[in-house]
């Protein structure tokens, strides 16, 4: 089993409960009306990151790191044509199902 961090496997799970919920009608789209805001939203304005020099080699050791990591990995793709696992539901992403 892969590890499911690395393949968004959570994200996926939660994208396809909610698209789920909403279809059967179980999720509102809309906020009731004493929860709405009447207030228009303000302007929003860019914010600016400065990196010092402690930050910036953080980041390059970071980088280094991670491409040595890599380095050691032995990543190999391996198809089978039988699937071990039975999905019921076709119409969902069957990676969202385990």
């Amino acid at each position: 089993m892969v590890d499911s961090m690395l393949d968004g496997t959570p994200t996926l799970r939660m994208n396809e409960f909610m698209l789920a919920g909403i279809e059967k009608g179980q999720i509102p789209l809309e906020l009731p009306e004493a929860e709405k805001n009447n207030t228009p939203m303000p302007s929003p304005h860019e914010v600016v990151f400065e990196m010092d020099h402690k930050l910036k080699s953080a980041v390059a050791k970071s980088y280094q790191g991670f491409g040595e990591e890599m380095a050691q990995q032995d990543l190999k793709v391996s198809q089978s044509k039988s699937c071990r696992f039975r999905f019921d539901r076709p119409e969902l992403n069957q990676e969202g199902w385990s």
